[in-house]
C-alpha cells in the first residue's frame, strides 16, 4: 500500500515537473512502467487481464499510447486497477482529474456566475434596436448583444477561479486550467448552451424585435418551438424552471438550488448516462433561471 502511495506521489511529481517546464504533460508507457516499478511484461499482463475480466474503461490500446489531459479519466481506471481504490482521490487532490461531481460543481459556479451578471444587467432596448436594424435578423442581432455585452471567457475565467479558490490542489495551475476546459468542453458538446443561459433576456429581446417589425425567429415552425421552450412572460419561464428540477412552490436558497442541480446532474450527466444531453440543457436552463432569483432574493 505504501508502494502504491509512493508510485502515485511519483507520478503526481512528474506531471507537474512537466506542467512547470511549459507542458502540456504526457507519460509514455515506459515512463508510466518506471514509475509503477514494472517490467514491460508485467504492465502489458495487467492491463490485458483487466480487459479480459471485462473491465468497461480498460483495453490493451490504452497500454500502447502515451497518457494526457485528455485521456487522464483512462488513466485513473487503469492506476486504480494497478494501484487500487486511492488513485483517482490522488489524482482529483492534485488537479489533474475531475470527477463527475467536480464538473457538476465548476457548471454551478459558473451557471451561478452568470446568473448573477444577467441580474445586474441594465438591457439596453436602443442598442438591440439598432443590431436589428444593421444586422436584419433576430437571432444575429442577440448572438452580437450578447458577445458584446457578456464576455463568455471571461465568465468562464472566474468561474474556475471560484471553483479552485476554496480549494488546495497539489498542482493549481493545472487545476485552474483543467476547471476553464470543463467548461469549454460543456460548451462544444452543447450541455451549456448560451441562448439558455440569457434566457431572461429573451422577453427584453422579442419585446425590442416586435416593436421594431422583426420576427424573433424565422419560419412558423420555429416560432412554434420557441412558444413550447420559452413560455410567455418571467412567470411562466419561472414555473417551467421549477418543473424541470423537480422542485415545489416553496422559497430556495443558493444551497439547496445548488444541492439539487448536482444531485439531478449525478443522473444526467452525459458521460454516466448517454441519453441524458436534453436533459442536461433542461437542467441547466432552469438552474440558470431560478439562480437569477435566489441571488435577487
Amino acid at each position: 500500500m505504501q508502494a502504491a502511495r509512493t508510485a502515485l506521489d511519483d507520478l503526481i511529481s512528474e506531471i507537474g515537473r512537466q506542467e512547470q517546464a511549459g507542458g502540456p504533460w504526457r507519460l509514455t508507457p515506459a515512463q508510466l512502467q518506471d514509475i509503477l516499478g514494472l517490467t514491460p511484461d508485467r504492465y502489458y499482463q495487467e492491463i490485458y487481464g483487466a480487459q479480459m475480466a471485462g473491465h468497461p474503461l480498460i483495453e490493451l490500446s490504452l497500454a500502447l499510447e502515451p497518457f494526457s489531459q485528455s485521456s487522464a479519466p483512462a488513466l485513473v481506471a487503469v492506476l486504480e486497477h494497478l494501484c487500487g481504490a486511492g488513485a483517482e482521490s490522488a489524482l482529483q487532490r492534485a488537479g489533474v482529474f475531475l470527477s463527475h461531481d467536480e464538473q457538476a460543481e465548476i457548471m454551478a459556479e459558473f451557471l451561478a456566475g452568470a446568473a448573477n451578471e444577467v441580474r445586474r444587467h441594465e438591457f439596453q432596448a436602443d442598442e438591440f434596436a439598432a443590431m436589428l436594424r444593421t444586422f436584419g435578423r433576430f437571432p444575429e442581432a442577440r448572438r452580437v448583444y450578447l458577445d458584446h455585452f457578456f464576455d463568455l471567457d471571461d465568465l468562464q475565467q472566474r468561474a474556475a477561479r471560484r471553483y479552485c479558490a476554496g480549494r488546495t490542489f497539489t498542482l493549481p495551475d493545472l487545476a485552474l486550467a483543467n476547471a476553464r476546459s470543463v467548461l469549454r468542453l460543456f460548451f462544444d458538446r452543447h450541455v451549456l448552451r448560451r441562448r439558455s443561459i440569457f434566457g431572461s433576456l429573451h422577453e427584453a429581446f422579442r419585446r425590442v424585435a416586435a416593436e421594431a417589425g422583426f420576427a424573433d425567429d424565422s419560419g412558423a415552425h420555429r416560432r412554434q418551438r420557441a412558444r413550447r421552450e420559452e413560455p410567455d412572460g418571467p412567470r411562466g419561464a419561472v414555473d417551467q424552471a421549477h418543473r424541470a428540477m423537480g422542485l415545489g412552490p416553496g422559497p430556495l436558497t443558493a444551497r439547496s438550488l445548488k444541492a439539487r442541480y448536482k444531485e439531478l446532474m449525478k443522473r444526467f450527466h452525459p458521460d454516466v448516462n448517454p441519453r441524458g444531453l436534453k436533459r442536461c440543457q433542461e437542467i441547466n436552463a432552469a438552474y440558470a433561471t431560478l439562480s437569477e432569483l435566489v441571488v435577487a432574493g
